[in-house]
């Protein structure tokens, strides 16, 4: 295990290695980009209220928001990444839910955090129902980076998994909050 030290928390991963194929592993078990990204973004725009971190992984996000003051569930479906999750809680010395949540349970949040969590288009539509919170009100914060589209027989050259998610979010208003190459971080909302 490796620990990593951020500005306001510190997190341990499983390894150093980056999985560039999602089928190889648990991608939870990293810190990404994305990651990151958002978590620069709360330090600077801290959130309040109830907030859920989708597929949290390592849960940089999700810590950060609680160091600032939110209440805060991680969340995740992999019970090694569970496990890794209640670990940096600890670490960090928060009061924290973590709990397992797959793309199609319903949350109750103020705030829903997601960073790097969409790569298969099977997830798309699962993932749009856990998001109907956002459609009653919540705000969602959703760092993606856009990527080949993976699929067992190789990779596409689009993004096509962020397309179809976007195509199923019809009707939600996504608004660039930041922007680095081919990493974005977006705020949806209903309006």
């Amino acid at each position: 295990m490796e620990r990593r030290e951020y500005k306001y928390v510190s997190v341990m991963t499983s390894s150093t290695q980056r999985y560039e194929d999602p089928f190889a592993g648990s991608t939870g078990l990293e810190v990404w980009r994305g990651a990151e990204m958002l978590s620069r973004y709360l330090e600077a725009n801290p959130v309040t209220g109830r907030v859920v971190e989708l597929g949290a992984g390592t849960g940089l996000p999700g810590l950060t928001a609680a160091k600032l003051g939110a209440r805060v569930t991680l969340t995740d479906q992999d019970p090694q990444v569970l496990e890794l999750l209640r670990h940096n809680v600890q670490v960090n010395g928060l009061d924290v839910d973590v709990r397992r949540v797959v793309f199609g349970d319903a949350i109750d949040a103020d705030v829903v955090l997601a960073a790097d969590i969409l790569y298969l288009t099977r997830q798309v539509k699962p993932l749009r129902q856990t998001l109907r919170v956002v459609d009653d009100g919540a705000e969602c914060l959703f760092a993606h980076e856009m990527r080949r589209t993976w699929h067992r027989g190789g990779q596409d050259e689009t993004d096509e998994v962020w397309d179809a998610f976007r195509r199923q979010c019809d009707g939600l208003t996504f608004r660039v909050l930041e922007s680095n190459e081919q990493l974005h971080l977006f705020k949806i909302t209903s309006s």
